[in-house]
């Protein structure tokens, strides 16, 4: 039988470069230690957020972590001089779900957890670019803030003439 080499399935990106996709899942993952080589790495508590998207031969699925606290402070980013809130932050003021009053009001409140409840978005459909991967060569992450909720526009039928 010969060899045959396979055509790679790419992520579809319309002309502006956003993709679409479906977040079909969130799982909390808690505080946990992994051994990188020699080293023994500590990640803090996530959440991670699982993305179906289109590709050119069939369907894939995307993943981003965010951390689990909503934070006000800006933070310097990774590799530029500018600041930004941290993943989730920047994540759920895109998704319109947090703006700046509402994390304001956070910051004053003597409570531990926020009535954002991240549930509500299993079944929303984003928008968002990707970037090349500062880390990995040759591989492509979430842009998170490009991420953009995808407004569903409802069919209408159209309206009969009265005679």
């Amino acid at each position: 039988m010969p060899l045959k080499a396979k055509i790679a399935n790419k992520i579809v990106a319309d002309d502006k470069g956003y993709t679409t996709g479906e977040i079909i899942d969130i799982n909390e993952i808690d505080e946990h230690s992994e051994k990188e080589g020699k080293k023994e790495v500590t990640y803090a508590s996530q959440f991670e957020f699982l993305i179906a998207v289109d590709g050119t031969k069939k369907q894939t699925l995307l993943r981003f972590w965010t951390g689990q606290n909503i934070n006000s402070e800006k933070f310097e980013n990774e590799g530029d001089d500018t600041t930004d809130y941290n993943r989730l932050t920047r994540f759920l003021l895109n998704m319109g779900l947090l703006d700046a009053k509402k994390l304001s009001e956070l910051d004053k409140a003597k409570i531990d957890d926020s009535e954002i409840d991240l549930e509500a978005l299993r079944g929303q459909k984003i928008q968002f670019k990707m970037n090349k991967s500062i880390k990995r060569k040759g591989l492509s992450v979430i842009d998170i803030k490009s991420i953009k909720p995808v407004e569903v526009i409802e069919s209408i039928e159209p309206v009969k003439p009265v005679k």
